[in-house]
């Protein structure tokens, strides 16, 4: 489904960003993926998104927050499959 489809292209975006030090595109992934989280009403998954957007604005990312949205999103994307008929 696209929720799952998408987030997980903008956590590998993320990811990507992590690792070549892009803090203004993680950031517009990370705000990406919270608006579509809120959208599904994944809380968890939107707090954890708003993280990462707000290191990304102070200019750094984390392993760790990256992680904790990751987990959010697994979880995130089983109960969106589950509600599907």
């Amino acid at each position: 489904d696209l929720f799952a489809t998408d987030g997980a292209h903008r956590l590998q975006q993320v990811r990507a960003c992590l690792r070549s030090g892009d803090v203004g595109e993680a950031r517009r992934q990370a705000h990406a993926l919270k608006g579509s989280a809120r959208e599904f009403g994944a809380l968890r998954l939107e707090r954890a998104c708003q993280a990462l957007e707000d290191a990304a604005v102070d200019g750094h990312l984390d392993v760790e927050l990256l992680a904790r949205a990751e987990t959010a999103f697994a979880a995130a994307a089983a109960a969106v499959a589950a509600r599907r008929p």
